[in-house]
């Protein structure tokens, strides 16, 4: 994506329609990864009508723009961003409880929300079907847009509608179920900022829901360095019966260091900076490492998960 720096017009504009910017902010204190430039322009909104006008006037500028959410997925360049990016405000962090007409409790939720922290409430509230997400550190936003997963759960399985705002600016309603959905993809339309969802979970036991999340977080902790900074699983796995860790082990990566990243000790499909003293640069060349090898060996192509800006 080409990068075009926001002018004091636009800069006026926004702030004169309540839109928070915020300039030259470090992206390594933005993201789980601890790595990333200066990003030159952050904008922050706090409804939808205000995601429909910043959107809709950078369109109108013609200035391209990403957007970001907790961080915890993506790698951002060592030279920063001279794009401006969008970040839900904290308007987006509400939660809000309703019963649907055959008895399931409906979880409204922002798109800013912390997908760890709502599924430690749900289970103390005795709200279950989110537990296998107990571990996954990313916002609810993101988490949709990406279909996160794990212990054989996905978040769309949970889903009943999805807030977006269009890459035209436009506000949307989505049925999860007209969408496309598969392994760590969402099939939402190219470019649609996720404002917030609707889930579809059912009234447990929150004993027996906070035992099962307890249980699942556990086991995440005994086979993955949550201790140090990273972004979680790199690849997806190529098939159920060929876990990428597995793979990438077997080709005598786990340890193995360029710069100051590391392909973990713990989990071959994790990569971590464990003194903090990584480049988004030493990161991508274990990708690419990790990706040649196992290409090499096995004749797989390995596919990242996390997104590379």
């Amino acid at each position: 994506m080409d990068q075009v720096v926001v002018n004091q017009e636009l800069i006026d504009l926004l702030l004169s329609n309540s839109i928070r910017v915020r300039s030259d902010l470090l992206g390594s204190k933005l993201t789980t990864y601890n790595v990333g430039g200066v990003l030159k322009s952050l904008l922050e909104v706090n409804s939808h009508t205000e995601a429909s006008f910043v959107i809709k006037t950078l369109k109108d500028f013609k200035i391209p723009y990403r957007v970001i959410g907790g961080g915890s997925n993506l790698i951002l360049p060592d030279d920063g961003m001279a794009s401006p990016i969008i970040r839900l405000g904290a308007a987006f962090r509400t939660v809000e409880y309703s019963e649907d007409r055959d008895g399931s409790v409906l979880v409204k939720v922002g798109g800013a929300v912390a997908l760890m922290t709502l599924v430690r409430q749900l289970s103390e509230k005795g709200i279950s079907g989110l537990e296998f997400a107990g571990g996954i550190p990313a916002l609810i936003g993101g988490a949709v847009k990406m279909n996160a997963g794990a212990h054989g759960g996905e978040i769309f399985s949970r889903l009943k509608s999805i807030s977006v705002v269009t890459q035209t600016g436009d506000y949307d309603e989505l049925d999860p179920h007209t969408l496309n959905p598969r392994y760590r993809h969402s099939g939402l339309p190219e470019g649609a900022l996720v404002l917030g969802a609707v889930l579809s979970l059912t009234e447990s036991d929150p004993s027996r829901c906070s035992e099962v999340r307890a249980h699942l977080l556990a086991e995440r902790k005994a086979r993955q360095p949550l201790t140090f900074p990273s972004a979680g699983s790199v690849f997806k796995n190529p098939s159920p019966d060929k876990a990428a860790g597995w793979l990438i082990e077997q080709c005598g990566l786990r340890g193995f260091v360029i710069g100051g990243a590391k392909i973990s000790d713990m989990h071959g499909n994790w990569i971590v900076n464990s003194d903090r003293q990584a480049k988004a640069s030493d990161i991508i060349s274990l990708i690419d490492l990790a990706k040649t090898k196992v290409k090499d060996q096995f004749g797989l192509e390995l596919e990242t998960e996390q997104i590379i800006w």
